[in-house]
């Protein structure tokens, strides 16, 4: 599963690349991949392909602020792609760990003891 998400990643940015070519639009095309992923979803939910949730007002207000920095980043990214090489956006996204790392410690306070976490 993990080899297909990873696959189906880097297919999805080599395919926004040929679209931002010929629709230098990155604001657009991700306001269409949003709406289309909502779109999907609520065809699952009317056909109850998958449960609908049901959250509180305090629930979505705690969801907003992650999912505007979500769509935020879904831009950023589109832009990247939309200007430089897929493989300089990639190298880029590849650092997105480490700083999850440091904005962890810097803004949650958790530290992560490495030995801990590496794999036996």
């Amino acid at each position: 599963m993990i080899l297909v998400w990873y696959l189906l990643n880097i297919y999805f940015n080599i395919y926004n690349k040929l679209v931002l070519k010929a629709v230098p639009f990155p604001y657009t095309i991700t306001t269409f991949q949003f709406a289309s992923g909502s779109f999907f979803i609520t065809l699952m939910w009317l056909f109850n392909l998958h449960p609908k949730p049901r959250l509180s007002l305090q629930q979505y207000a705690k969801i907003l602020p992650l999912a505007l920095i979500h769509m935020m980043g879904n831009v950023f990214t589109n832009m990247s792609l939309g200007k430089v090489a897929v493989s300089f956006t990639h190298t880029i996204k590849a650092m997105e760990p480490f700083f999850s790392v440091l904005f962890s410690v810097l803004l949650l306070g958790q530290v992560f003891y490495f030995i801990l976490s590496a794999p036996s």
